[in-house]
């Protein structure tokens, strides 16, 4: 059932992020389509800048001392991400660059990737070509210091395993075929939820290079979050089309993972059995999650400055400019009080120190859907290695 588990950590999540959105008004539906409608996108390059910083309180002298340095060095962090994407109308073919630039303790470090992906024919292609920055090759076995590529054939890596060679473009036709259901769940989800703070509303009309844009911003402060989680975990929790979704899931991944030896009529009972117990012991999941929650009402997990998204989106309907910015507070002695609290210790608390984190992250779009050109570098065997020789003489130690 491992394997299963990881998809389902993954739908999780994606249910959880855009159920960020819910508030049941038009302005939240407008940025749920706005956001949908980007994975639509046929082309367009993309800019982000992310920013750290980061303080301490409540700690001793000996503990700032040993801290010091790394929150010295986490203010003063910065990551550039460049990206450039091509694809075709059905999303079986595509190419993608992305460029990072790390600058981390007055120290930089480039990376890049570019993948090549065609699912269209009989046969899968998907090869990346990875830059890896110097001094992460310094601790590689001999044969790979020194050279600037990683490649990454994944047909060659297939050969290698018992896994079908069809298995790759299954796993992508399945994405392709639950993407519209798991977009239709949340966005009923969202006109129908109860009890949700509103937490997008419109600021108006603006511009960007010219570009007429309607701003929307998302808002966010410690109760709400909480609300939020709370409502959205009972409602999903107990949602039949969620359940009824998680299932569909669950079987055609079954059939998609389906090797020579793999039962699939009994894989799927398996699953049935082991999911119906699940389904079964929500109401009591739920009697605990809420207690949690409200321990946990007090103790303050977003800091004063909450999180904040703007959201530009122009006459196309497309988002053209992001600003997020997002304030976490680690309470460590108001933690684990709660957390003795939960599991009945009555054991004294010796955590100390408040951490104060603040990301922000400033991202333009540009080109979409117009012509956008990505350039692939010529990797030979005196530049590059390949993943599967790397990974056959790390194993040989």
């Amino acid at each position: 059932m491992r394997k299963f588990s990881r998809i389902f950590a993954v739908l999780a999540v994606a249910v959880f992020t855009l159920s960020m959105l819910v508030g049941c008004s038009s302005d939240e539906i407008t940025v749920f389509d706005a956001l949908n409608k980007m994975s639509d996108i046929k082309s367009m390059e993309t800019d982000s800048v992310i920013t750290f910083k980061m303080d301490v309180s409540g700690i001793s002298e000996e503990e700032k001392a040993l801290n010091g340095g790394i929150v010295t060095a986490l203010n003063g962090s910065k990551l550039d991400i460049s990206q450039k994407i091509i694809r075709n109308d059905k999303k079986t073919v595509a190419k993608q660059q992305a460029g990072m630039k790390m600058d981390f303790m007055g120290m930089q470090m480039n990376m890049g990737v570019w993948a090549d992906v065609n699912l269209a024919g009989d046969k899968p292609k998907i090869n990346q070509i990875i830059s890896i920055p110097p001094i992460l090759t310094m601790s590689m076995p001999e044969q790979f210091r020194g050279k600037q590529y990683m490649v990454m054939d994944f047909e060659n890596m297939l050969s290698e395993t018992d896994m079908p060679s069809d298995y790759l473009k299954k796993l992508m036709n399945l994405g392709r075929e639950f993407e519209p259901k798991l977009t239709m769940i949340l966005k009923n989800y969202i006109l129908n939820v109860k009890d949700a703070p509103k937490l997008i509303t419109a600021k108006g009309k603006g511009a960007i290079n010219d570009k007429e844009v309607s701003v929307y911003q998302l808002k966010l402060d410690d109760a709400a979050f909480k609300t939020l989680l709370g409502t959205t975990v009972n409602d999903l929790s107990q949602r039949k089309d969620v359940m009824s979704f998680i299932n569909e899931l669950a079987h055609a991944a079954i059939e998609t993972a389906a090797y020579e030896d793999l039962d699939v009529d009994t894989a799927k009972a398996e699953f049935d059995e082991s999911f119906e117990m699940v389904q079964d012991q929500i109401p009591v999941f739920l009697e605990e999650f809420n207690r949690v929650m409200e321990v946990f009402k007090d103790v303050k997990i977003i800091g004063d400055k909450g999180v904040v998204v703007d959201y530009f989106i122009d006459n196309n309907g497309y988002i053209i400019k992001q600003n997020l910015s997002i304030n976490i507070v680690v309470d460590a002695a108001a933690i684990e009080k709660a957390m003795n609290e939960v599991t009945g210790n009555d054991a004294e608390s010796y955590a100390q120190g408040v951490y104060n984190l603040e990301i922000d992250v400033k991202s333009d779009t540009k080109n979409i859907n117009k012509p956008v050109n990505i350039e692939f570098p010529k990797v030979n065997a005196e530049n590059s290695f390949n993943y599967s020789e790397f990974m056959n003489s790390t194993a040989e130690f």
